[in-house]
């Protein structure tokens, strides 16, 4: 009787369904029952063309890496280009004198201000003009008893233009990099709370122009040098992703690039961001998203679980796909990815999609092991499949890129 009940609810749900706003919420529905019915806005045409630039499952270095390198800095986006990352991920930011930087606001523990500049220790970056920002060294303060290096002593906050360098070969000089092995990733650019930096999209959109990585029609591009058989990201269409979780800051991204680039919108968990993850709210997310010319939807799986099958499964309703942030050790992307593990290895929802489609990710070099020796269906593993980096071979890695 209760699920004769239960499914009459739902008729009637779907008959007001007509409209998002008119819909009505049958009674006594889990989250999981609603994610199924729940109305949903789904990408358009043109946001479709646009997110098939994107390779099927990226790798995404999450500020090159923040395990083995300081993050943000050149030596974890070489570290992240080297072992073969799709997209280094940037933290992007503008300085005081209105240059673009990859750094996020956390100098006080990434950076010597405390010596530099005295009383000022919790300013952002926007507070510092770009010779400030350089005179930083956030190299010294990584701690890490297997990776620490001398070579990190020195490192310095990185311009855009220098982040694009690395992505093209390069030092962040512009010099051709001697450790260069041929990888081209492309730039997945975070907007890092661009309330503090008004007129970020703008000045982005002027910069990627000015280099090459964003021309209103994408034909006429910047020709990159790829080579057979390395990441070539950074000669596609899709050489450069946005992402923001910011509502307002999508809106600008949607009113500044007019849904020519690839696009996510990310989902946290906070009192400043989405309070509940209940169906209604992250439904309502995920439009909102969907609406402002998002073609992906990058929940948070570190420290929230945002990721659930019945979330998943909203998601993938509108045509978009996902991109989960932080996942790096081997039971989180089991957890989300279909796979031939045990539940004792982290396959704990034994489904066989998807729950994630592409790794934002701390441990690139895992990602790509991952991809080659669990990835299931067989015919979409990447063969051969990359070596597992030992801490040896990591370390080995950076004694080979001078640190």
């Amino acid at each position: 009787m209760k699920t004769k009940i239960a499914l009459l609810l739902i008729i009637i749900g779907l008959f007001f369904a007509c409209d998002k706003d008119k819909f009505v919420i049958p009674e006594e529905q889990d989250d999981a029952q609603l994610a199924l019915i729940l109305p949903v806005s789904e990408l358009l045409q043109e946001q479709l063309q646009v997110q098939s630039y994107i390779k099927p499952r990226p790798i995404i270095a999450h500020r090159g890496t923040v395990d083995y390198a300081p993050e943000n800095t050149e030596a974890a986006y070489r570290f992240a280009r080297q072992v073969g990352s799709d997209y280094l991920l940037v933290d992007l930011q503008m300085s005081k004198d209105g240059i673009l930087v990859g750094f996020r606001n956390d100098l006080k523990n990434h950076a010597n201000v405390s010596e530099l500049f005295p009383g000022y220790e919790k300013a952002g970056v926007h507070h510092y003009t770009l010779a400030e920002l350089k005179s930083m060294d956030v190299g010294s303060s990584f701690e890490n008893s297997t990776y620490d290096r001398p070579g990190f002593e020195g490192l310095q906050i990185l311009t855009l233009e220098e982040i694009i360098n690395i992505c093209e070969g390069k030092l962040p000089d512009g010099t051709p990099d001697p450790a260069d092995n041929g990888n081209r990733p492309g730039l997945y650019l975070r907007l890092y709370n661009p309330w503090l930096n008004p007129g970020l999209e703008v000045k982005l959109k002027e910069e990627l122009t000015r280099l090459g990585w964003y021309i209103d029609a994408p034909g006429s591009l910047k020709t990159i040098q790829t080579f057979p058989g390395k990441v070539d990201v950074a000669n596609t269409q899709g050489r450069v992703f946005l992402a923001t979780m910011e509502k307002m800051s999508l809106i600008k991204i949607e009113e500044v690039f007019q849904g020519k680039l690839p696009v996510a919108f990310w989902m946290w968990k906070s009192a400043n961001y989405m309070q509940e993850d209940d169906a209604e709210t992250y439904a309502d997310y995920v439009n909102f998203g969907i609406d402002h010319g998002a073609q992906f939807i990058s929940p948070n799986t570190s420290t929230n679980d945002l990721l659930k099958p019945w979330q998943a499964e909203l998601i993938r309703r509108t045509g978009a796909r996902v991109q989960a942030f932080t996942v790096n050790t081997k039971a989180q992307m089991a957890q989300y990815t279909y796979n031939n593990l045990p539940p004792s290895a982290g396959n704990i929802y034994q489904f066989n999609y998807d729950l994630t489609e592409g790794f934002i990710t701390n441990r690139p070099q895992y990602a790509r092991y991952f991809y080659g020796k669990y990835y299931l269906p067989v015919a979409n593993r990447i063969i051969p499949a990359p070596p597992f980096y030992s801490s040896a071979d990591i370390r080995d890695i950076f004694t080979d890129l001078g640190y």
